[in-house]
């Protein structure tokens, strides 16, 4: 057991870099007066559970745990946790452990705070960050998970990366939400399921997922930025579903065999500032931002599929986009923004278009702000660069 009093100014960050290599029952505690606090934390199997418990002096700012440790094996989860309490803060994390083969090893995190507190969970190893019970007042809440473990005997199922809640009653209360689960191998990445979604209570939210994503909004968000990426993705045709449901909601599906991720809606109560962005191509449906909403939507990617590179690119599948500015970028292979049979149909005073190939889009509104950024995509197949072709009506 080892006792670390820690002071420090405002504005001051001070780490503790801590691990649980010694093997034998491993306890630290003390009293802190600070603002800004990082915990380094590196658990591996075969050793005594880490347990960190502090009394706060003063309320946090800011505070960050980076949990690392044996990529792939969930004995490095033991049961080590931390403990944060004192001027009307209370944050906690429980470590329980997972099996190859089933489900991966998961660090629960609970947190509250009377005041605005900037809360952030990076998991750099197998495993899921479950929600329970997250309010941090106008502050901001980060949750990160990545890895490159995959299923089988040596990963877990059905994903080796995950950003949970850990009943329906999960919740996470800040003024922003950034959540991200990636993982290097197709199909072994969720932020929340189907069953239960990660329900969010903010203003602003960005999820990042290289697989499914499944949350829910209470209050109408005024931004709202999805970052969808296919690992592998020439290989493992894995279809992925995004969906938001509440004030504000999103409807999303990918066709693997296409390469292809359909929007088929984007609602909110409010305007809000949406943009979603992808490796893959994009087909839009209705997305409806407000008049003084924006609508910015980004697909890139070469997907080689043993020789064939689908075309990626932006189209339009039904609806229309309506937004007082509309972005789109396209930059992938072929880079396309609409067919000359299909328009992309947007209703905006205000466009941005980014394309690296040809460009067809319908205006309904009258615009009073026109900007093209103009590339030229190489054909791979045929070896050359392409002519395109540019519409606007």
């Amino acid at each position: 057991t080892v006792a670390a009093n820690l002071s420090g100014s405002a504005s001051q960050n001070v780490v503790l870099d801590v691990n649980n290599a010694n093997g034998s029952a491993q306890t630290v505690t003390g009293d802190l007066s600070l603002t800004n606090l990082v915990v380094n934390e590196q658990s591996y199997s075969g050793h005594s559970p880490l347990d960190l418990n502090f009394t706060l002096g003063q309320a946090l700012s800011a505070f960050q745990l980076v949990r690392s440790g044996s990529d792939n094996d969930p004995a490095s989860f033991n049961g080590g946790s931390v403990t944060l309490s004192g001027s009307g803060q209370t944050i906690t994390t429980l470590e329980s452990t997972g099996a190859h083969g089933s489900t991966p090893s998961a660090l629960t995190v609970n947190a509250s705070s009377t005041s605005a507190l900037n809360l952030e969970v990076d998991l750099q190893e197998s495993g899921s960050i479950n929600v329970g019970t997250i309010a941090v007042g106008s502050g901001a809440v980060t949750l990160s998970a990545h890895s490159n473990v995959g299923s089988g005997g040596g990963g877990f199922t059905p994903y080796s990366t995950a950003i949970l809640g850990t009943n329906s009653s999960n919740s996470i209360t800040a003024a922003s939400v950034s959540l991200s689960a990636t993982n290097g191998n197709a199909g072994q990445a969720t932020v929340g399921t189907s069953a239960t979604p990660v329900n969010i209570n903010a203003s602003s939210a960005a999820l990042t997922t290289s697989g499914n994503l499944y949350a829910t909004t209470g209050s109408a968000l005024t931004n709202l930025a999805v970052t969808a990426s296919h690992p592998n993705w020439r290989n493992a045709a894995n279809s992925n579903t995004y969906l938001i449901t509440g004030s504000t909601a999103l409807s999303a599906t990918d066709t693997a065999s296409s390469f292809l991720t359909t929007l088929n809606s984007m609602t909110s109560s409010g305007a809000i500032n949406f943009s979603f962005t992808t490796d893959a191509a994009l087909a839009t449906g209705a997305l409806n931002a407000g008049s003084s909403g924006s609508v910015s939507l980004t697909s890139t990617g070469n997907f080689n599929g043993n020789g064939n590179y689908p075309a990626i690119g932006i189209s339009q599948s039904s609806g229309t986009i309506t937004a007082g500015t509309v972005n789109l970028t396209s930059t992938g292979y072929l880079g396309y923004v609409g067919t000359s049979s299909t328009a992309v149909s947007v209703t905006t005073p205000n466009l941005d278009v980014t394309s690296d190939g040809n460009v067809y889009v319908g205006d309904i509104a009258s615009l009073t702000s026109l900007t093209l950024a103009l590339g030229h995509s190489n054909n791979y197949v045929a070896g050359q660069v392409l002519n395109n072709s540019y519409s606007i009506s």
